[in-house]
């Protein structure tokens, strides 16, 4: 699957959702627009699937640059999309033809959202051998 993010350069993204960004070079640390604090939204280019990905360090929000887009606008995939266009961005139709892949990918990734979000409330209280060793070992002390 090709990802928006992948096909519209991040910084016009960024651009559009009003990010206070310096340059088209990442990493980056900016203000998030969902929690409003100062350099706490990290801005990484993802070497695995290619474009960019974010991470607030405060409120915890992460994904994709078009999620954050989505998420800015309170819109769903293809209306920001619509919207990104009527900002100037080059919206090309390889976007819309991801837009369908992204569809029907949108259980897997919620499940491993759930997955990840149980694996945070449950590790500070594991009492599994290899957690303790683990966190033994890279000084983690909950």
């Amino acid at each position: 699957m090709t990802s928006i993010s992948t096909i519209i350069p991040w910084h016009e993204i960024a651009r559009a959702i009003q990010l206070p960004i310096n340059g088209t070079a990442l990493p980056q640390r900016t203000t998030c627009p969902v929690c409003r604090q100062r350099d706490s939204l990290q801005l990484y280019h993802d070497s695995k699937l290619g474009g960019a990905w974010h991470l607030c360090v405060h409120c915890g929000i992460t994904g994709e640059l078009f999620d954050l887009a989505c998420r800015v606008f309170n819109l769903s995939l293809e209306e920001t999309l619509t919207r990104l266009e009527t900002l100037g961005v080059n919206v090309p139709d390889a976007c819309r033809d991801s837009l369908k892949q992204a569809e029907s990918y949108k259980p897997e990734q919620q499940r491993t959202v759930k997955l990840w979000q149980k694996a945070q409330r449950q590790y500070p209280h594991s009492q599994s051998i290899s957690i303790l060793r683990l966190r033994r070992k890279l000084n983690i002390y909950a």
